[in-house]
């Protein structure tokens, strides 16, 4: 559910046809050449999700992991409402992945050439498994005009990798002056040229065993703050901090949106339509209409 959206987000369609955002990701991923697909859901929500998205199957390996079900072994998280964030998230697909993967956000469009960007990535890290890679977008074209968002940005080595990332909270373009609040609660400014994280990760398995490593120390430091999250640019600038891993970030320029409020939806309806007008997507959007049981 998206608190600041309203509803479940990533099930709003956007086309005529009915089509919702994750179809759209899905159909990026597999035109780059991925094969399989695994929703990290909560159980509340997966009736209705398999309804919208059960055709997808007849295109790719679906596999579903449950997000409010997980309980990660030896390690003690109470009970709560919110979810635990994106890293634990990850956590709870470990026994579906076996294969370098890509990680996304369900309610961002991140453009096609990323997904091409990224099956070129993974092809060559098997000789590097903990060497890992980000997609970064240029802050001023990934906010909302409807209200605050939250950035991982970023800060790059001599060498083009990434040293550091670094949430931001309430980021917002205030007449024309990008502020934000940084992970101390601080009042910062921005530069609009900053490569922001829209979570779009490339992982080889070995991330997991780090993953659980580093939800034992949350769990010891965080585990009764009821609005503290395990998320993956923490952990990621965690990681590289110590030096345990290194990490490309990748600069990447296309069509983006998100749907953090409920006003976004108008935009990425237009974006949408117009994508379908101009051939990048065809119409209906996959070849065969999607079964109605």
């Amino acid at each position: 559910m998206g608190s600041r959206f309203g509803g479940l987000k990533q099930l709003e369609p956007l086309s005529e046809d009915g089509n919702i955002l994750i179809e759209y990701l899905v159909f990026d991923a597999i035109r780059a050449g991925f094969d399989k697909v695994v929703f990290i859901v909560r159980r509340p929500f997966i009736e209705d999700f398999e309804k919208l998205v059960e055709g997808l199957a007849k295109h790719v390996t679906v596999e579903y992991a449950f997000q409010d079900e997980y309980e990660p072994a030896g390690i003690d998280l109470p009970e709560r409402e919110k979810p635990w964030g994106t890293g634990h998230a990850l956590l709870a697909a470990e026994h579906l992945i076996a294969e370098p993967m890509a990680v996304i956000n369900a309610d961002d469009y991140y453009g096609q050439s990323a997904y091409a960007t990224a099956v070129e990535f993974l092809s060559k890290q098997a000789n590097d498994p903990k060497h890992y890679g980000m997609l970064g977008y240029v802050l001023r074209s990934v906010l909302s005009d409807h209200g605050t968002v939250s950035r991982g940005i970023c800060q790059l080595a001599d060498n083009g990798q990434l040293s550091s990332i670094v949430e931001h909270t309430k980021v917002f373009d205030n007449y024309g002056t990008i502020t934000a609040e940084d992970g101390n609660g601080e009042e910062v400014v921005l530069s609009e040229t900053q490569l922001a994280s829209m979570n779009f990760w490339l992982f080889t398995p070995s991330f997991f065993s780090f993953l659980h490593k580093e939800l034992q120390e949350f769990a010891l430091q965080n585990g009764n703050d009821p609005k503290a999250e395990f998320l993956l640019p923490d952990i990621v600038g965690g990681l590289l901090q110590s030096g345990e891993v290194t990490a490309d970030c990748l600069p990447h320029e296309d069509t983006w949106f998100g749907m953090t409020h409920r006003e976004d939806r108008e935009s990425a309806v237009s974006v949408i339509t117009e994508m379908h007008a101009d051939g990048t997507y065809p119409t209906p959007l996959w070849p065969e209409e999607k079964s109605d049981h």
